[in-house]
Order: structure tokens, then sequence, then C-alpha cells
């Protein structure tokens, strides 16, 4: 029941949105208009996707440049820890609790899965990536602020002053795609504890049967 939920829930992350950004004031009026972005109800909005954001580091690179190898080996690691890690320790966790209730705990097999799946479980990386994405929806225009202070803040002053209108204004939101993300971290740490309090931890030395070659 605990891995269907997860299955369920890290799928619903995997086809919804997890993150979305509204953009305000002059630049998202601007990006509004020019089409660059998802408008709605006359505000721009930047949705990302769970897979979205692993993919799409190669190509956020300098135009001049072209892609930077190390848009790629942030991609790779993201995509590892999000996507790889995560879906073979449900299947090896579905493997070892199905060969269990069938009663074939002393296969080769069964004893391997069991023996790798909390080396897999510390390679998935849902919760940080929940964590990441509940701090940016809730202060992601802090920095915006201070990027633009830093750089155009005298320009920005004089616009408001002009307007009554910030220059950049950043809301975040979490979309049903965030909390399912959340939800597949809080179901997998379940696995993960039912499993490592049912067969032993091998990094513990656990001398249950479970564990026994």
């Amino acid at each position: 029941m605990l891995l269907t939920c997860t299955i369920t829930a890290y799928i619903g992350a995997g086809v919804l949105e997890v993150l979305r950004f509204k953009m305000g004031g002059l630049a998202g009026a601007a990006d509004s208009r020019m089409g660059t972005g998802k408008v709605v109800d006359g505000v721009a909005e930047v949705p990302f996707s769970l897979y979205g954001m692993g993919l799409s580091f190669p190509t956020k690179t300098d135009e001049t440049t072209g892609p930077h190898p190390r848009a790629a080996v942030v991609s790779f690691f993201f995509m590892l820890l999000i996507c790889v890690a995560p879906i073979l320790c449900m299947l090896t966790w579905g493997y070892v609790w199905i060969g269990t209730c069938r009663r074939d705990t002393h296969t080769y097999s069964i004893r391997i899965a069991r023996w790798i799946s909390p080396y897999l479980y510390s390679w998935c990386g849902l919760d940080t990536l929940f964590i990441a994405i509940f701090a940016g929806a809730l202060e992601m225009n802090l920095p915006c602020q201070w990027i633009i202070t830093n750089h155009v803040g005298k320009i920005c002053d004089k616009i408001q002053h002009a307007s009554g209108k910030q220059c950049v204004h950043v809301d975040g939101a979490i979309p049903p795609g965030g909390w399912c993300l959340l939800a597949a971290a809080v179901f997998s740490f379940g696995l993960f504890v039912m499993t490592v309090k049912a067969f032993g931890h091998p990094a513990l030395c656990n001398q249950r049967s479970g564990w026994q070659g």
C-alpha cells in the first residue's frame, strides 16, 4: 500500500508542475507582451516541471559561448538524484517486499536487493528538492530585488517614482505537483524505515537472517 502511494505521488510530481513563479512589475508586463512566458490573467508565469528543470540546465547558458560542460554535469547529477535513484529505489523495494510475501527470502537476488536498497535511498534527493522549491517559492523575490538593486538600482528607483510600479516583482507558488513531490518524499522515507526495520542495514553489520548469505 505504501509503495503504491509512493509511486502514485512520484508520477504526479513528474507529470505536473512542481513550482511556479509570477513575474510582476514592468518586467512582467514586458514579458507577457513579448510572449516569452505563459500569461495568465495578464500576469507572466514561469512554470517548472520536475524533469524540465534538470533537462533545461545545459540550454540555459550564454548564447555567445554555447552550452557549458559544467551545466551538463549539473543536469546529470540532478537527473541522477531526482529520476534514476528514486525509480531504482521503488523498483528495489517492490522486488524485496513482493519476494518476501512470496517467501522467496533466501534467493540470491532478494538478498542483493535488500543489501543495495539503503544505499540507493541515500542517493534520493526528493526531500532536498522540495525544501529548495519551498524556499524558492517563499523568498525568490528577495534575491531578485538584491540583484536589481545592485546592478540597476538607480534606474529602477526612477522608473518606480515615475510610474509607481516596481521594475520586477516575483511571487512564487507551489502547485499540486510540488505537494506530490513532498508526498513522494515522505512515503519513500516511510518505505526506507520499514525496509530497514524489517531486514536491517548492511552498514550497521546487522546479523538478522535477511542479511545472511
